[in-house]
């Protein structure tokens, strides 16, 4: 065993002052947050810094191979860097100079840490470690072979992880493509005019409120799932819909976001239920909603949300019914193939999350 801080180098990011346009417009140098994170390697970031900003703050640029490890807010996301790039003050940069140390091996443990940094971190302001924990930290070092070992296993489970999550990603594509190509873009032929209103073939109401402490989080049989402006929030022991809603989240960090329930339901105050007036297919609206973008509706600052009267307003266009069931039957289909890939994929993260409790548990 060896501490952390004895075997890598450590230090954290900064970000240059934001008032000051000379420290950001035109930068060249990529500069890293934690929504920059995307698997393993980090090949591009979103912002870029200029040498003026680079030298007149605490940020530094980090080479590539170095892995970045998040210990504020978010903590625990773990990449390695495939570029050279500085970072912000979220972000602490870990240079191994230790050669006894596999870098990839070191990735993965740093990635089994994560529930333990939440653990120590949940209770802090704005939940964070600093430094001084990380360089504490300790970690077992195997011999070369054996690092090199379980890098490699674990490597290849996580691209199976990858390629089915790619999978996942072409079929939603796919569903997405194919709602276009029948029906257009519903943004676009909003603008057409001679459209109806959606207040005026479906009826859409917001749910009604509960209770935080009345919502469970896990299911079980009595319970049913309630939905809120996120999604699926939890379980209560009781139901305000039976059949299929498209539902939309009015309110919450995933405002505009459209889900689809089934069976038995309660929607809280924060999601709208949308019932046709009309004869349609309920899933054809589903994917119709889903394309119109619906946060776009919304109005406040400090916590935007939709207003039933604002949605009511779009005007879209209602195909015939017998070209909403095709789709509907299309999308079903490639819906039955992600549930495929999704079984698959869920057995493979429990392959993977055994084989990290193994090596590092």
């Amino acid at each position: 065993m060896a501490r952390l801080g004895d075997v890598c180098e450590i230090q954290a990011g900064g970000t240059p002052s934001r008032s000051n346009a000379t420290f950001w417009e035109d930068g060249n140098i990529p500069w890293v947050k934690i929504s920059d994170f995307s698997g393993k390697y980090l090949k591009k970031t979103s912002e870029f810094i200029t040498e003026d900003g680079l030298n007149n703050s605490a940020a530094k640029i980090f080479p590539k191979g170095t892995i970045l490890y998040s210990i504020f807010a978010t903590l625990g996301e773990t990449c390695v860097l495939d570029i050279d790039a500085a970072t912000n003050q979220a972000i602490a940069g870990i240079k191994i100079i230790n050669n006894q140390l596999e870098s990839d091996y070191l990735y993965y443990f740093l990635l089994s840490l994560k529930p333990y940094i939440n653990q120590i971190g949940r209770g802090v302001a704005q939940n964070n470690i600093n430094l001084k924990i990380l360089r504490e930290i300790e970690i077992p070092i195997p011999d070369i072979e054996t690092q090199r070992h379980i890098a490699a296993v674990l490597d290849k489970v996580s691209d199976v992880i990858r390629l089915r999550k790619q999978q996942l990603a072409k079929l939603d594509d796919l569903i997405k493509a194919r709602f276009v190509e029948m029906f257009g873009d519903p943004i676009l032929v909003e603008k057409n005019g001679n459209l109806s209103q959606l207040g005026r073939i479906c009826e859409l109401k917001a749910g009604l409120f509960v209770k935080a402490d009345y919502i469970q989080k896990e299911s079980k049989d009595g319970l049913y799932p309630c939905f809120g402006g996120n999604g699926c929030r939890g379980y209560v022991p009781d139901y305000t819909h039976d059949g299929d809603f498209p539902i939309i989240g009015r309110q919450g960090a995933l405002c505009g976001n459209v889900k689809y329930a089934q069976g038995k339901f309660h929607a809280t105050e924060h999601a709208i239920v949308v019932t046709p007036l009309i004869p349609m297919n309920r899933y054809w609206i589903y994917h119709l909603l889903a394309h119109l973008n619906l946060n776009r509706y919304a109005t406040g600052a400090a916590q935007p949300g939709l207003a039933v009267n604002n949605l009511e307003k779009i005007h879209v266009q209602i195909p015939k019914h017998t070209e909403q069931e095709h789709f509907a039957k299309f999308a079903n289909q490639a819906n039955n193939s992600k549930a495929a890939v999704q079984k698959a994929l869920d057995e493979t993260q429990l392959l993977f999350d055994s084989l990290m409790q193994k090596f590092f548990g």
